[in-house]
């Protein structure tokens, strides 16, 4: 027996996609994959590789390009659903996009394909446009970023996956009565609290072309939502552009990568910054994954450059 194929983003967003499609289902009998749009190609190759029958794959909460489409095109059936900014213009005839980027999250736009009701989707749309407000979205919202902190890799996948069937099939409250998932969060916060307390001493200000922007870096892996809020206490917000820089080293190459990640407070149009850099994401908020380093004095050189 074949089971679907699902890739899906490995943010709140992409997980409450996951477990929606697996209510569709009404079981968890799928192949299910997380990605991010720097590894999307990669990660559908993988999911080739071995692989007679290749039936159904269903993709969410990830931008894709022409070369992304071809290669998912090599299942029988493709359904991608997405809310980022596309300009695919071609797209192969077994494919099916639902792509809307006026919609604050692919979790409302999987929950409207296959017509499914879920207070789920409105903890997507507060989380994914940086403002999660209600208790519940909180909770998730610092619940996966405590599980990407802690764990990696194959482990990690499967702390997700088990997220997402639980939420599709027992809801947020299981999580919430659970003693070690109490304990793991409770780590998270006391090191959030630490980060957030160099936020302002490790962000440099800028004023370019009339763009006030506020540049973090680092060589953490610092979840963007973190940095953002604790900038809108600063005596200079708010900010046009707000840009976390990580850098990492790729130990098989032995060379410094970066991942940049941008918001905004205002009504600043951030995208064509992360698409001059190769990324992608929404008009507010977007990132960039670039396999050389970067750093704060080139990307404001960036911003100069474009004259945004």
């Amino acid at each position: 027996m074949s089971f679907p194929t699902v890739i899906t983003h490995g943010d709140a967003d992409g997980i409450i996609c996951l477990s929606l499609f697996l209510k569709h289902l009404g079981n968890a009998k799928a192949r299910i994959f997380f990605s991010s749009p720097f590894k999307l190609i990669d990660t559908i190759c993988n999911s080739i590789i071995g692989r007679r029958n290749l039936n159904e794959i269903y993709i969410f909460d990830l931008a894709g390009g022409l070369k992304a489409l071809r290669v998912a095109s090599a299942y029988d059936k493709v359904l991608w659903i997405d809310h980022h900014e596309w300009e695919v213009k071609s797209v192969p005839e077994n494919v099916e996009l639902f792509i809307d980027s006026s919609s604050p999250s692919a979790s409302q736009l999987v929950a409207k394909y296959f017509n499914i009701e879920s207070n789920l989707v409105s903890l997507a749309n507060e989380i994914d446009v940086n403002s999660a407000k209600s208790e519940d979205s909180i909770y998730l919202r610092d619940l996966v970023a405590s599980l990407k902190w802690k764990y990696s890799g194959r482990l990690l996948a499967n702390k997700l996956k088990n997220l997402a069937i639980t939420l599709a099939f027992s809801g947020l409250e299981e999580f919430e009565k659970d003693a070690r998932i109490a304990e793991l969060m409770n780590e998270y916060s006391n090191w959030v609290k630490e980060r957030e307390s160099e936020v302002f001493s490790k962000t440099r200000i800028f004023d370019v072309n009339g763009n006030k922007i506020a540049v973090y870096e680092t060589f953490d892996l610092v979840p963007i939502y973190i940095v953002n809020n604790k900038l809108l206490e600063h005596e200079q917000a708010p900010f046009d552009i707000i840009a976390v820089i990580m850098h990492r080293l790729n130990l098989k190459t032995k060379q410094i990568g970066t991942k940049i990640e941008l918001r905004t407070h205002t009504e600043k149009d951030i995208y064509p910054i992360a698409q001059s850099l190769g990324g992608g994401g929404h008009k507010k908020a977007c990132a960039a994954t670039l396999q050389e380093f970067i750093n704060t004095e080139k990307f404001i050189q960036r911003i100069k450059d474009l004259g945004i």
